[in-house]
């Protein structure tokens, strides 16, 4: 199965706001008692926004490889060519 790299990437931007807003839910909850009445829970809260954020990681970890393999290809045949050109 082959999955593009812009598709990881909106994924794990999705995944980044959702960790985003769940940081300011963390806040409201530690300082307002209204957003306690929303989350009562607030270890769940706090598990939720580490696995987000553990989920960022795991896609960029898996986004990176495609990227560097391009850059290194990019960079090599740009290499070659200044070299051919040296020589001829």
């Amino acid at each position: 199965m082959r999955v593009l790299p812009t598709a990881l990437a909106a994924v794990g931007s999705l995944c980044l706001t959702l960790a985003l807003i769940l940081a300011w839910c963390l806040v409201g909850v530690r300082t307002t008692g209204f957003m306690k009445r929303w989350f009562p829970s607030y270890q769940y809260l706090l598990k939720a926004h580490i696995d987000y954020l553990m989920m960022i990681g795991l896609l960029f970890v898996y986004l990176l490889p495609p990227v560097h393999t391009f850059s290194a290809d990019a960079s090599a045949s740009h290499c070659c060519r200044y070299e051919r050109r040296l020589s001829g």
